[in-house]
């Protein structure tokens, strides 16, 4: 049953994630969604999910040792 509710959780967060990347290239005023050498907050569309994901894990490694019980 564990794995099935994780196949939702990952289908969902697959949709987001290709949502984001195309609303930021609309954002950015790129023509195609292929190739975009425009930016949006210093960063490329392509790599939002990276510059966040490396973000979260930042501050996850940061704020894990003062929150910890």
């Amino acid at each position: 049953m564990d794995s099935v509710a994780v196949g939702f959780v990952h289908q969902a967060g697959s949709f987001v994630a290709s949502t984001t990347i195309i609303l930021a290239s609309e954002d950015a005023g790129c023509p195609s969604k292929d190739v975009c050498d425009k930016t949006i907050y210093g960063v490329r569309p392509s790599s939002l999910l990276s510059v966040a994901a490396i973000v979260v894990g930042l501050f996850s490694a940061f704020f894990m040792p003062i929150f910890e019980l």
